[in-house]
């Protein structure tokens, strides 16, 4: 092993660190997937925002609260089944890969 002081070991004329000096194709394409993966993570909860606003009065409808100027005023037409299973089953991976991603653990 070569020291700051030392003289250089034999065999070597310091041109040997152009190899330990690249960094692996997986760490330098590693932030801009995450970032493209963040970017799309972004767009489905803007997503997820906006099917959640259209379905909001249909749902305090169902549950009893009084909505019905949202509804006059919003006249959509009603939800259908695939929109329900779609809103409230695709939130929760959609968080726990955001929160994955930070940590890069895949397992999570």
């Amino acid at each position: 092993m070569a020291s700051r002081i030392g003289h250089r070991p034999e065999g070597t004329d310091g041109a040997d660190f152009r190899h330990r000096e690249r960094v692996c194709t997986q760490y330098s394409q590693s932030p801009l997937l995450k970032r493209r993966i963040k970017f799309v993570y972004f767009l489905h909860l803007m997503l997820w925002v906006l099917m959640f606003a259209r379905l909001l009065p249909e749902v305090c409808l169902r549950l009893g609260f009084r909505a019905r100027l949202m509804v006059e005023k919003w006249p959509f037409p009603q939800g259908e089944l695939w929109e329900y299973v779609w809103l409230f089953g695709s939130i929760f991976p959609t968080l726990f890969g955001y929160i994955s991603l930070q940590r890069s653990r895949a397992g999570l």
